[in-house]
């Protein structure tokens, strides 16, 4: 799992970096490159959850401090969304490493698909309600709306995978 880690992780980072690149703000994407940069270092050398937990803080506050100083939500909740995925990878990768190869594999498809869906959707989601804030009062049918879409990905989140009865 942690190819994958690395891999959405350092998508999150880039997306904020160059966001900042592109605004001129250097100092900023320098920032968002070396967070990914040391979340691939430490994924390399073989993290403790502790620091994994915090360069995952580390980056929801880059991403904070960005969208306070103007960069749009929409970025930086794709960002996150990509970082989160990553910080679950790594830990998840960590927490199943005891685990034989074969109870791994049979873990790992359904959970990626989960993962990635889950992503996807809470990403969509998102943006659709940052979306609909600043045109729509939120009613109490929107309001259902987003709510029921929560908990269909929070329930496709949580349904049981296949299971290996060998």
């Amino acid at each position: 799992m942690r190819p994958y880690s690395m891999l959405f992780f350092s998508i999150g980072m880039a997306m904020i970096a160059g966001a900042q690149f592109h605004r001129a703000s250097p100092i900023l994407g320098a920032a968002g490159l070396f967070l990914g940069v040391l979340w691939i270092i430490l994924l390399i050398i073989g993290p403790t959850t502790k620091a994994l937990t915090v360069l995952f803080f580390a980056s929801i506050m880059l991403a904070l401090i960005v969208t306070l100083l103007g960069e749009t939500p929409y970025l930086t909740v794709c960002a996150l969304s990509s970082v989160i995925i990553g910080w679950e990878f790594a830990v998840t990768g960590r927490q199943i490493a005891a685990f034989p190869r074969k109870a791994q594999r049979g873990f790992l498809r359904p959970y990626l698909f989960r993962m990635l869906a889950l992503g996807i959707g809470g990403s969509l989601l998102a943006v659709v309600a940052l979306s609909l804030r600043g045109r729509y009062f939120l009613s109490f049918r929107l309001a259902l709306g987003l709510g029921v879409g929560a908990l269909l990905l929070l329930a496709f989140m949580f349904k049981p995978g296949p299971q290996n009865n060998d």
